[in-house]
C-alpha cells in the first residue's frame, strides 16, 4: 500500500529537521560561538598564549563584568617583609578583562596560564567553574591561585559574567 503525500510529510519534516540540527554545531564553531563551557576554557587559554585580545574580550557577557582578585595572606606578608610600602597594599584588587589582556599583549614576555582540578556546575542555562591555576611568563611560575567564573548561555554562546581569583606570587 502506497503512503499518500500527507502521510509522508511528517518523515519528510523530521528528515528536514534532524539535518538541520546536525549543521547546527559546525555553523555555530564557523562563527566561534562557544558551544560549550570548555570552548570557553581552551579559548581563554589560547587568547593569552597568542595574545589574542579580540578573542579574549569576546568570551564576555560585557567588557565591565565583575574581575575580582584577593592577594593571599602569604604573598602580603611575603611582600611587606621586603619593603614595608607593602603594608599600604590593598588585599582586593579590582580589574577588568581589557586591563588584563592589554597587560599580556603589550608584554614582550609569552604568557601561559595552566588549569588544574577543573569543575563545572551547569543546568546548561548557567554554569559556575572553578580549578586551580598558574601563570607562568617565559616559561617562569609567576603566581598561583583558584579561579572561579560565572557562566550564562546566551543566544551568542557561553559567556563568562564574573571572574574571582586568589593571587600567591611564586616568590
Amino acid at each position: 500500500m502506497a503512503l499518500s503525500l500527507s502521510k509522508r510529510l511528517p518523515i519528510y519534516s523530521f528528515t528536514l529537521l534532524f539535518a538541520t540540527a546536525l549543521s547546527f554545531p559546525s555553523l555555530a564553531n564557523e562563527n566561534n560561538k562557544p558551544n560549550s563551557v570548555w570552548d570557553v576554557i581552551e579559548a581563554f587559554k589560547h587568547s593569552i598564549q597568542e595574545k589574542d585580545e579580540a578573542l579574549f574580550l569576546s568570551l564576555f557577557l560585557t567588557q565591565n563584568v565583575s574581575w575580582v582578585g584577593v592577594i593571599s595572606d602569604k604573598t602580603l606578608s611575603d611582600l611587606e617583609k621586603k619593603d614595608k610600602k607593602f603594608a599600604e597594599q590593598p588585599k582586593v584588587m579590582n580589574s577588568t578583562p581589557q586591563e588584563f589582556i592589554k597587560g599580556i599583549v603589550n608584554s614582550n614576555q609569552e604568557n601561559k596560564e595552566t588549569f588544574k582540578n577543573v569543575k563545572i556546575t551547569s543546568d546548561k542555562e548557567v554554569a559556575s567553574v572553578s580549578f586551580d591555576y598558574e601563570f607562568f611568563k617565559d616559561g617562569k611560575l609567576t603566581n598561583h591561585g583558584q579561579e572561579h567564573w560565572q557562566l550564562i548561555n546566551t543566544r551568542s554562546g557561553w559567556k563568562i559574567n564574573a571572574v574571582n581569583f586568589s593571587f600567591t606570587l611564586a616568590l
